[in-house]
């Protein structure tokens, strides 16, 4: 699934994105075409995921990051108050400006200098009361300055069917692992939210990851499983970290309730 990041703003305005990456894969796979870049799907095993627009401004061009605009926020409060009976609930977007707590040990989890925010950026505050009202099936009015402005979305999850459950955030940006509780939903004090990103390399210069028997590359994807009965994320890496034999790959679990 298409998800706009910064890179994309710098080549693309809005519906150049569309019309060059989510149009096609929509005719591939079957993608609701809405006409921007922003969409969720819902899946045979009762998982909707909804693709976000990191850098949405309410109009054409594409001038500001990490920023969702009041149209797609109250889109995206829509589309979770929408989600069926029994179906879980995946986000994909850009990048968290959060920090990220590791789990453990930390497996898939680098402490690279720069990459793990230490305060939350006020757009990523708005989007995380948003899922957090929707895993507690409350109301709440929900405000916040962003590049846009000020923007209050009135958020109502007290109607939500049974069995729908929020599951992960997917994001990327850093080109670095930080799988583990986003700062603050812990389940400490408030219910968990996970951050999901994997490690990868930039267009400008491929880490030095070796595959031993083979070449140095850059290419690797995680396999994740949800198990909704045991309330866990299973996470496989596939690529880089491995050999030729499949031998040597990582692997962890995390619990998202």
């Amino acid at each position: 699934m298409p998800c706009v990041g910064n890179h994309d703003a710098y080549e693309y305005t809005q519906q150049q994105f569309y019309k060059n990456c989510t149009e096609p894969l929509s005719n591939i796979f079957d993608y609701p075409k809405t006409g921007k870049p922003y969409f969720y799907v819902d899946l045979p095993c009762k998982i909707r995921v909804i693709s976000l627009d990191y850098n949405f401004t309410n109009d054409t061009s594409y001038i500001n990051i990490a920023n969702y605009g009041r149209e797609q926020k109250e889109w995206f409060v829509d589309t979770l108050k929408s989600t069926p009976a029994g179906y879980g609930v995946i986000v994909n977007t850009h990048f968290l400006y959060t920090k990220i707590n590791k789990v453990g040990e930390g497996k898939f989890f680098d402490d690279v200098a720069g990459t793990n925010p230490t305060t939350t950026h006020v757009n990523t505050t708005g989007m995380l009361k948003i899922i957090d009202a929707f895993k507690n099936k409350r109301t709440e009015s929900i405000q916040w300055q962003d590049f846009s402005g000020t923007d209050t979305v009135n958020a109502d999850f007290t109607a939500l069917p049974n069995g729908v459950e929020f599951i992960c955030w997917c994001t990327g940006h850093t080109h670095t692992d930080h799988i583990g509780y986003i700062d603050g939903y812990d389940g400490s004090t408030n219910k968990k939210q996970i951050n999901m990103s994997i490690s990868c390399g930039t267009l400008a210069s491929a880490p030095a990851r070796t595959r031993n028997g083979k070449d140095r590359t850059q290419d690797q994807f995680n396999l994740i499983g949800i198990d909704r009965d045991k309330k866990i994320i299973k996470i496989v890496r596939i690529g880089a970290s491995m050999n030729a034999d499949f031998k040597n790959n990582d692997y962890m679990t995390i619990s998202y309730e």
